[in-house]
Protein backbone atom coordinates (compact mmCIF):
# COMPACT_ATOMS: atom_id res chain seq x y z
CA UNK A 1 0.00 0.00 0.00
CA UNK A 2 1.34 3.70 -0.87
CA UNK A 3 1.54 5.53 1.75
CA UNK A 4 -0.71 8.69 2.34
CA UNK A 5 0.50 12.48 3.52
CA UNK A 6 -0.94 13.16 6.87
CA UNK A 7 -1.27 16.67 7.62
CA UNK A 8 -1.43 18.40 10.72
CA UNK A 9 -4.61 21.41 11.24
CA UNK A 10 -1.66 23.75 11.45
CA UNK A 11 -0.17 22.48 7.17
CA UNK A 12 -3.62 23.37 5.63
CA UNK A 13 -3.38 27.02 7.14
CA UNK A 14 0.20 26.90 5.76
CA UNK A 15 -0.92 25.14 2.51
CA UNK A 16 -3.90 27.81 2.29
CA UNK A 17 -1.50 30.94 2.62
CA UNK A 18 0.75 29.86 0.39
CA UNK A 19 -2.20 30.21 -2.56
CA UNK A 20 -3.59 33.43 -0.74
CA UNK A 21 -2.58 35.82 -3.74
CA UNK A 22 -4.67 32.67 -6.51
CA UNK A 23 -7.69 32.91 -4.18
CA UNK A 24 -7.98 36.75 -3.93
CA UNK A 25 -7.74 36.99 -7.48
CA UNK A 26 -10.42 34.36 -8.13
CA UNK A 27 -12.54 36.41 -5.14
CA UNK A 28 -12.11 39.58 -6.84
CA UNK A 29 -13.16 38.10 -10.11
CA UNK A 30 -16.04 36.68 -8.92
CA UNK A 31 -17.21 39.91 -6.56
CA UNK A 32 -16.16 42.05 -10.22
CA UNK A 33 -18.75 39.55 -11.97
CA UNK A 34 -21.08 39.84 -9.57
CA UNK A 35 -21.39 43.50 -8.91
CA UNK A 36 -21.18 44.05 -12.85
CA UNK A 37 -24.47 41.97 -13.12
CA UNK A 38 -26.07 43.60 -10.01
CA UNK A 39 -25.50 46.47 -11.37
CA UNK A 40 -27.13 46.10 -14.40
CA UNK A 41 -30.35 44.58 -13.43
CA UNK A 42 -33.22 46.97 -13.84
CA UNK A 43 -35.01 48.04 -11.18
CA UNK A 44 -38.63 47.44 -10.42
CA UNK A 45 -41.01 48.38 -7.25
CA UNK A 46 -44.09 46.57 -6.35
CA UNK A 47 -46.93 47.47 -5.06
CA UNK A 48 -50.08 45.48 -3.92
CA UNK A 49 -53.65 45.25 -2.32
CA UNK A 50 -56.20 43.42 -1.25
CA UNK A 51 -59.64 43.03 -2.09
CA UNK A 52 -62.40 41.14 -0.14
CA UNK A 53 -65.22 39.29 -2.36
CA UNK A 54 -68.46 39.04 -0.75
CA UNK A 55 -71.61 38.08 -2.40
CA UNK A 56 -73.80 40.34 -3.27
CA UNK A 57 -77.54 40.90 -5.32
CA UNK A 58 -75.83 40.67 -8.79
CA UNK A 59 -74.57 37.36 -8.42
CA UNK A 60 -77.84 35.97 -6.99
CA UNK A 61 -79.98 34.24 -9.95
CA UNK A 62 -83.17 35.59 -11.40
CA UNK A 63 -84.73 33.60 -14.22
CA UNK A 64 -86.09 35.45 -17.00
CA UNK A 65 -89.18 32.70 -16.43
CA UNK A 66 -90.82 30.70 -13.72
CA UNK A 67 -89.29 30.58 -10.92
CA UNK A 68 -86.94 27.09 -10.63
CA UNK A 69 -83.60 27.98 -9.05
CA UNK A 70 -84.44 31.65 -8.27
CA UNK A 71 -82.71 32.99 -5.34
CA UNK A 72 -79.64 30.33 -6.18
CA UNK A 73 -76.14 31.82 -5.56
CA UNK A 74 -72.64 30.56 -6.72
CA UNK A 75 -70.35 28.80 -4.68
CA UNK A 76 -67.59 30.73 -2.86
CA UNK A 77 -64.97 29.51 -5.02
CA UNK A 78 -67.08 30.56 -7.77
CA UNK A 79 -67.43 33.84 -7.06
CA UNK A 80 -63.62 34.86 -6.37
CA UNK A 81 -62.97 32.96 -9.64
CA UNK A 82 -65.10 35.64 -11.59
CA UNK A 83 -63.77 38.45 -9.60
CA UNK A 84 -60.19 37.58 -10.81
CA UNK A 85 -61.49 37.09 -14.61
CA UNK A 86 -62.50 40.98 -14.56
CA UNK A 87 -59.81 42.18 -12.76
CA UNK A 88 -57.33 39.86 -15.05
CA UNK A 89 -59.23 41.18 -18.53
CA UNK A 90 -58.05 43.49 -21.05
CA UNK A 91 -60.92 45.67 -21.24
CA UNK A 92 -59.93 46.53 -17.25
CA UNK A 93 -56.35 47.34 -18.35
CA UNK A 94 -56.84 49.31 -21.36
CA UNK A 95 -59.06 51.59 -18.96
CA UNK A 96 -56.37 51.77 -16.38
CA UNK A 97 -54.00 52.84 -19.06
CA UNK A 98 -56.18 55.43 -20.42
CA UNK A 99 -57.17 56.94 -17.28
CA UNK A 100 -53.59 57.45 -16.75
CA UNK A 101 -52.01 58.36 -19.65
CA UNK A 102 -49.40 56.38 -21.72
CA UNK A 103 -47.35 58.48 -21.76
CA UNK A 104 -46.69 58.43 -18.08
CA UNK A 105 -46.97 54.82 -17.46
CA UNK A 106 -45.35 53.80 -20.34
CA UNK A 107 -43.39 56.78 -22.02
CA UNK A 108 -41.41 54.89 -25.17
CA UNK A 109 -44.97 53.84 -25.88
CA UNK A 110 -46.67 56.78 -25.58
CA UNK A 111 -44.06 58.36 -28.16
CA UNK A 112 -44.81 55.36 -30.61
CA UNK A 113 -48.44 55.98 -29.84
CA UNK A 114 -48.81 60.03 -30.53
CA UNK A 115 -46.52 59.68 -34.00
CA UNK A 116 -48.46 56.59 -35.07
CA UNK A 117 -51.06 56.70 -37.51
CA UNK A 118 -55.12 55.49 -36.63
CA UNK A 119 -53.88 51.86 -37.98
CA UNK A 120 -50.99 51.73 -35.27
CA UNK A 121 -52.15 53.64 -32.57
CA UNK A 122 -54.18 50.33 -31.96
CA UNK A 123 -51.35 48.49 -31.89
CA UNK A 124 -49.30 50.43 -29.98
CA UNK A 125 -52.27 50.17 -27.43
CA UNK A 126 -52.21 46.29 -27.07
CA UNK A 127 -48.72 46.12 -26.56
CA UNK A 128 -49.06 48.69 -23.64
CA UNK A 129 -52.41 46.30 -22.50
CA UNK A 130 -49.90 42.87 -22.86
CA UNK A 131 -47.03 44.80 -21.03
CA UNK A 132 -49.42 46.04 -18.37
CA UNK A 133 -50.38 42.41 -17.63
CA UNK A 134 -47.09 40.91 -17.54
CA UNK A 135 -46.29 43.14 -14.49
CA UNK A 136 -49.91 42.42 -12.62
CA UNK A 137 -50.29 39.66 -10.48
CA UNK A 138 -53.48 38.64 -9.76
CA UNK A 139 -54.44 35.40 -7.33
CA UNK A 140 -56.56 33.73 -4.78
CA UNK A 141 -56.40 30.94 -2.16
CA UNK A 142 -58.57 27.88 -2.37
CA UNK A 143 -61.37 28.24 0.37
CA UNK A 144 -60.41 32.32 0.96
CA UNK A 145 -62.50 35.56 -0.40
CA UNK A 146 -59.60 37.67 -0.43
CA UNK A 147 -57.93 38.50 -4.04
CA UNK A 148 -54.50 39.95 -4.24
CA UNK A 149 -53.30 42.39 -6.68
CA UNK A 150 -49.87 43.44 -7.14
CA UNK A 151 -48.15 45.47 -10.26
CA UNK A 152 -44.67 45.97 -10.85
CA UNK A 153 -42.97 49.39 -12.02
CA UNK A 154 -39.68 51.42 -12.90
CA UNK A 155 -41.19 53.71 -10.68
CA UNK A 156 -42.40 52.56 -7.33
CA UNK A 157 -44.89 55.85 -7.38
CA UNK A 158 -46.27 54.96 -10.29
CA UNK A 159 -46.70 51.47 -9.23
CA UNK A 160 -48.68 52.07 -6.63
CA UNK A 161 -51.03 54.73 -8.50
CA UNK A 162 -51.77 51.95 -10.98
CA UNK A 163 -52.71 49.48 -8.23
CA UNK A 164 -54.82 52.38 -7.22
CA UNK A 165 -56.50 53.09 -10.87
CA UNK A 166 -57.17 49.78 -11.42
CA UNK A 167 -59.07 49.08 -8.34
CA UNK A 168 -61.21 52.30 -8.78
CA UNK A 169 -61.65 51.47 -12.39
CA UNK A 170 -62.38 47.55 -11.31
CA UNK A 171 -65.23 48.73 -9.07
CA UNK A 172 -66.74 51.02 -12.25
CA UNK A 173 -66.53 48.30 -15.03
CA UNK A 174 -67.80 45.12 -13.02
CA UNK A 175 -71.00 46.75 -12.76
CA UNK A 176 -71.57 47.24 -16.49
CA UNK A 177 -70.05 43.36 -16.47
CA UNK A 178 -72.32 42.16 -14.03
CA UNK A 179 -75.48 44.09 -15.00
CA UNK A 180 -75.66 43.17 -18.58
CA UNK A 181 -77.82 40.85 -19.46
CA UNK A 182 -75.55 38.68 -21.83
CA UNK A 183 -72.33 39.30 -19.39
CA UNK A 184 -70.09 36.29 -19.41
CA UNK A 185 -70.02 36.24 -15.67
CA UNK A 186 -73.38 35.90 -15.63
CA UNK A 187 -73.76 33.47 -18.68
CA UNK A 188 -70.97 31.15 -16.80
CA UNK A 189 -73.03 31.20 -13.48
CA UNK A 190 -76.48 30.52 -15.68
CA UNK A 191 -75.01 27.50 -17.12
CA UNK A 192 -73.36 26.15 -13.71
CA UNK A 193 -76.64 27.10 -12.31
CA UNK A 194 -78.15 24.29 -15.34
CA UNK A 195 -75.90 21.94 -14.55
CA UNK A 196 -76.69 22.25 -11.06
CA UNK A 197 -80.89 22.10 -11.61
CA UNK A 198 -80.13 19.29 -14.13
CA UNK A 199 -77.71 16.72 -11.90
CA UNK A 200 -80.48 17.28 -8.57
CA UNK A 201 -83.50 16.40 -11.04
CA UNK A 202 -81.33 13.36 -12.32
CA UNK A 203 -80.84 12.56 -9.05
CA UNK A 204 -84.69 12.82 -7.72
CA UNK A 205 -85.67 10.94 -10.88
CA UNK A 206 -83.22 7.89 -9.81
CA UNK A 207 -84.45 8.16 -6.80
Amino acid sequence: WASRPRYAPSAFVTLLWRERWLMLVIFLVIFGVGGAYAFTLKKSYPASASILVQLGQEYVYEPRAGDAARGAVPENDSLVQSEVEILMSAQLRERTIRRIGLDALYPELGEKYAAAPPAGKAQVMAKAVEDFGKNLSVGSAPDNPVVRIGFEHDSGEMAARAVNTLLEEYLIYRRSVLIQPSSPVLERQRVLFEDQLAQADAAYQDF
